[in-house]
């Protein structure tokens, strides 16, 4: 459902009329000021008294980083080590934990890699995005499935496509790929499933037993690298400011987005640190970006 009716009916893409950011309130929504977000919590507790919720998705847009991605939210300590029963059930042997958030994204680039970029998919948690909608659900309800799905309003860089803005139909297409892949994850023919785990295990290769890490020795074949990869540079946590009542929201001022003296410097300081991560990162990146494009593969624009 539309969460932001009154405000973009209006004209606002980020706001409700009340002049709220919708995506801030989710750890404790208002009944009067944020109803959208707290009866849809309500409604989340009631179904998951009688069924599971399988996935939770947030569809936003984002106005600085191209391509269609998405934020995830990966286990940490104990819960990462564990294992956890196979979507597709029928006595499938459980996956690893700390890839679980991983797969349906994984699966998506799989239905739709000329728009979707697994590569662009970011799974940290920063503590300024606790109240999101992803986190909250992926914490009180214990959905490790929980995503905002961010579309870009800057185009892509895949393939035919790149620098070109998005269509209606290519979101289309994404939808109905979303949906696909949603199949895929459930099917009782698990070869799609599995062989999404399999690429995973070498992106993101485990411990080895005498406590050191393992390292994946071909990579060739697989396409969309993210960052994390083995001898890399380690997955960006940086998550760009987007302008579409996202996850990722880089102001931290006043209501005007102003600070005292102080704050300023911070801000500049943090500023500056961002801007070197992402060069640093563009750097290291460089030859994933080309096998990222040589596995989209030709697809016309429009």
């Amino acid at each position: 459902p539309m969460l932001n009716p009154d405000g973009v009916i209006n004209g606002n893409y980020r706001c409700s009329l009340a002049g709220v950011d919708l995506n801030r309130v989710w750890l404790d929504p208002s009944r009067k000021l944020h109803p959208t977000i707290y009866h849809t919590k309500v409604m989340m507790r009631r179904l998951m008294e009688d069924r599971a919720v399988l996935l939770f998705a947030d569809f936003h847009g984002h106005s600085r980083k191209q391509n269609v991605f998405m934020y995830g939210c990966e286990p940490k300590g104990a819960a990462a080590a564990a294992s956890v029963p196979s979507p597709a059930g029928y006595g499938a042997p459980p996956m690893a934990a700390r890839l679980q958030e991983r797969i349906f994204p994984r699966l998506l680039w799989r239905h739709a890699p000329e728009i979707f970029s697994f590569s662009d998919c970011s799974f940290k948690v920063q503590r300024s995005k606790e109240s999101t909608a992803r986190v909250v659900c992926h914490r009180e309800f214990n959905l490790f499935n929980s995503f905002t799905v961010e579309a870009s309003f800057a185009g892509s860089t895949k393939g035919r496509l790149a620098g070109y803005h998005f269509s209606a139909n290519h979101l289309e297409s994404l939808g109905a790929a979303f949906g696909e892949a949603l199949l895929s994850y459930i099917s009782p023919d698990q070869a799609p499933l599995n062989a999404a785990m399999r690429e995973l295990e070498l992106i993101y290769p485990g411990k080895a037993a005498a406590g050191g890490p393992c390292v994946a020795t071909n990579l060739a074949g697989i396409g969309d690298l993210p960052e994390k990869v083995p001898g890399g540079s380690g997955e960006s946590d940086i998550e760009d400011s987007d302008m579409g009542s996202g996850d990722d929201s880089a102001g931290d001022g006043g209501a005007n987005g102003s600070g005292g003296g102080g704050e300023g410097r911070r801000r500049k300081r943090r500023s500056a640190g961002h801007k070197k991560a992402k060069a640093s990162a563009r750097r290291s990146s460089a030859p994933l970006v080309a096998l990222e494009r040589a596995a989209a593969g030709a697809v016309a624009p429009g």
